[in-house]
């Protein structure tokens, strides 16, 4: 199996109990990793996330199952609580507390991405087990003998737990929030006959801060132009539908191609040239996260109709006169129809 795919559905949980799962693909798992990492998060009806802070780690996540219920307190004395719901995003910046609260009747699920390759973090819970009763009484400005004795003495995290009561949301958590981003709501940013496209990026969603995501739809026919990112990697989680993707690496004749199932991730380091192309008749969906509040792209039509042809032809191996007439694009096209029979998929 190639070096730059995880399939992540396979991979052991960090965390599991009754109350839900993490999945945690990073540099231990996933050695090709160095700027972004990822974890999938399912919740029980009634089961939350625990209060916890990322130490050095942006996160960007996507709910894609239930109805969550997020609430941050971040520096400079922040309140923000709001109400996700499928195809919906959070941004969280770097040690902000947070917790995700599970609002549906059925399980609820959630991918996070994080701006270090392994991302630590602390929990509430054992961050208060840590101090003395006296210690945490003082805080609270309580006499130790009023602390409930079962009260949590050891710094080890409760990670996911359950609810003790209904849930209270409060009216004001339905409407819109700086880091709250309804992504799948808004229209195409980019349409066209081989796929869409829709941008949760600085430019759409200004509280970003080292990431983003784009939303791709590829119909049918639909490919990804052969484009690499100068100064940005890509790590890719596969919602819906097959693909297939081949990417070069550094030295000769180095490259490899892969198939992607629902469940699975890649990850493109930074200006590595690669492809993605639909396997399905139907559409297939992926979320792309990159490790910059603003991707940079360059792909093959646009930079190779920048190019003189007595370049171009050399280059490709041909003589001019045996070029064929490109396709003259200011830009690059981003998403191109397959109008030639597909390559034979290759078991892997």
């Amino acid at each position: 199996m190639s070096v730059h795919v995880l399939h992540l559905a396979d991979e052991e949980p960090t965390f599991s109990s009754e109350l839900g799962t993490m999945t945690v693909g990073d540099k231990r798992n996933f050695p090709v990793l160095d700027t972004m990492s990822i974890a999938r998060i399912t919740l029980a009806p009634g089961a939350f996330r625990e209060p916890h802070w990322n130490v050095s780690a942006n996160a960007l996540g996507y709910c894609t199952a239930g109805r969550l219920l997020v609430t941050i307190f971040s520096s400079g004395n922040s309140h923000s609580i709001f109400v996700i719901d499928p195809g919906q995003m959070f941004f969280v910046p770097a040690g902000a507390l947070h917790t995700i609260e599970n609002l549906a009747q059925e399980e609820a699920a959630f991918v996070v991405t994080y701006s270090q390759p392994v991302n630590e973090g602390f929990g509430l819970s054992g961050s208060v087990g840590t101090f003395t009763r006296g210690v945490i009484g003082n805080t609270l400005g309580l006499a130790v003998d009023k602390l409930p004795k079962e009260m949590i003495s050891e710094a080890r995290d409760l990670v996911i737990g359950r609810v003790d009561g209904e849930a209270v949301v409060p009216h004001h958590a339905e409407f819109g929030n700086p880091f709250k981003f309804a992504v799948e709501e808004v229209p195409f940013q980019l349409q066209t006959e081989g796929g869409s496209a829709k941008f949760a990026r600085a430019d759409t969603w200004p509280i970003l801060d080292g990431l983003s995501m784009y939303s791709l739809y590829f119909n049918g026919v639909g490919m990804r132009e052969p484009h690499w990112h100068p100064i940005t990697s890509e790590l890719g989680f596969i919602l819906e539908g097959h693909g297939r993707m081949s990417v070069r690496n550094p030295g000769a004749n180095s490259f490899d191609t892969y198939t992607l199932a629902p469940g699975d991730i890649y990850y493109m380091p930074r200006s590595y040239p690669h492809h993605i192309e639909n396997l399905d008749d139907t559409e297939t969906h992926f979320a792309v996260f990159f490790d910059q509040s603003i991707p940079n792209d360059i792909g093959f039509t646009g930079s190779l109709s920048s190019l003189a042809r007595r370049i171009l032809a050399p280059t490709l191996g041909v003589r001019e006169a045996d070029l064929p007439t490109i396709r003259d694009v200011p830009v690059d096209l981003m998403f191109v129809e397959k109008t030639n029979p597909l390559d034979p998929v290759v078991p892997e």
